[in-house]
């Protein structure tokens, strides 16, 4: 089976550059400018796009999306030689934002928020370097938990309260672990 076509011109890659899944289904495209550019994108088994972007000396800069395997939008946000950097959105599968922030040196940075799968907001929080202020929502907007996340885990002190704002309880936390 063709596992991979292109031209080449002098021994490098020119041009339109596909390769193949066994099946024969196209698993990437690369779009290749120059010696330096390259547009890539890479597809899922089905067919179905997974990721599009611009590569600069082999690494991600630019606009970047990824997709989940039915098609719709997982993220998009901006590389600077492979470092994600600046504003970042994230969906569901089922197409509603999952969160929204910025990346400064590839780690969250500012003010972020989470939605849950019907979209409503239920986390947002104040991130430096991945370490961040955090607040959990219910459904309905009440308060239910504040604290630290480090590298997407709980760390140190966290308050849980009822529907009412009454603190019902306190943990603390390390390495994910309470």
């Amino acid at each position: 089976n063709l596992k991979l076509s292109g031209e080449l011109l002098n021994d490098k890659k020119i041009g339109l550059w596909k390769e193949y899944y066994k099946n024969g289904v196209i698993k990437s495209t690369n779009l290749i400018q120059n010696d330096t550019a390259m547009i890539n994108q890479s597809f899922f088994p089905n067919g179905n796009i997974n990721f599009q972007g611009i590569k600069i000396n082999n690494k991600r800069s630019g606009k970047w999306t990824s997709f989940h395997e039915n098609g719709q939008v997982a993220s998009e946000g901006f590389y600077k030689k492979n470092t994600k950097e600046g504003s970042w959105t994230y969906w569901n599968k089922n197409g509603t934002k999952n969160a929204e922030g910025n990346y400064t040196l590839g780690k969250k940075q500012g003010h972020w928020i989470f939605f849950d799968n019907t979209g409503t907001l239920r986390t947002s929080g104040d991130f430096s370097n991945d370490l961040g202020d955090i607040k959990t929502f219910d459904t309905v907007g009440n308060i239910q938990s504040e604290g630290t996340l480090l590298n997407g885990e709980k760390f140190g002190n966290w308050i849980y309260f009822n529907p009412d704002g009454k603190i019902i309880g306190k943990a603390v936390f390390e390495n994910g672990l309470g």
